[in-house]
């Protein structure tokens, strides 16, 4: 709770959470390792390009607004 209120809780849960990976991993094989590394360079890759898209939206105040006025 100390450490949670202080911001380092994730610090703290993070090295935790890397030695777990870190002995599932050993017990893998080549193999598998392999396709969770594609799998999570996929996922980085999606979420880049999602990043891209939501910075390029531009937002139109008054159509917001107008669209909100119009609701019952």
């Amino acid at each position: 709770m100390v450490a949670q209120k202080l911001g380092i809780y994730s610090l703290i849960r993070g090295k935790g959470r890397k030695r777990v990976e870190g002995k599932v991993q050993e017990n893998m094989t080549k193999n598998k390792k392999k396709k969770l590394k594609k799998k999570a360079k996929k996922q980085r890759e999606l979420l880049e390009s999602q990043l891209a898209q939501m910075e390029g939206l531009t937002v139109d105040p008054t159509a917001i607004q107008e669209v909100l006025n119009s609701a019952p």
